[in-house]
């Protein structure tokens, strides 16, 4: 349900880090637009940046707490890390599976339990602002141009406290 350039996995591969996003967004009625990546904000809290508070870089790569897996370069030696160590990447743990089954409520899916795997094994993760895909949904999602900053240095890049925060 994605569309990319033909180069963005080879843009993300490039970086030759761990694991590199690109831009990817969801849309809700009471958020808007929003990128599926987290940053984490002054008080150390994760939130995805909305068009409703944030502008982005319009390139540059920044670090991040967490990322959709929809647009995504994980280096070949971070899943073998994994299955050494006896962590099934991606895997949800049992008790938010636990509490999806009492309550009907998914907390978190695949693509946050691998960012926190990759957070207890130490594994970074980046995004890259260069590289957008268009998500479709009931219409195409992109981040909008007009909220491209281009004086905007991704590694000086801070999210608004407002922003959504992912519980966790």
């Amino acid at each position: 349900d994605e569309v990319i350039n033909w180069d963005a996995p080879f843009r993300l591969a490039a970086w030759d880090l761990p694991i590199v996003s690109g831009v990817v967004c969801n849309y809700t009625n009471r958020r808007g637009i929003w990128a599926c990546f987290t940053v984490k904000d002054q008080y150390g809290v994760p939130r995805f940046p909305s068009v409703r508070f944030s502008s982005l870089p319009s390139r540059g790569l920044a670090k991040i707490w967490s990322c959709g897996t929809g647009l995504l370069c994980i280096k070949k030696n971070v899943i073998e890390a994994m299955h050494e160590a006896g962590v099934h990447p991606f895997e949800i743990d049992a008790k938010t599976k636990e509490h999806a089954f009492t309550t009907g409520v998914l907390k978190h899916g695949e693509d946050m339990a691998f960012s926190r795997q990759c957070d207890k094994m130490g594994f970074d993760r980046y995004v890259d602002f260069s590289v957008h895909a268009t998500h479709w949904k009931t219409i195409g999602l992109v981040w909008p141009i007009n909220k491209l900053d281009e004086e905007i240095d991704a590694s000086d890049f801070k999210i608004d406290v407002r922003e959504y925060h992912h519980g966790y």
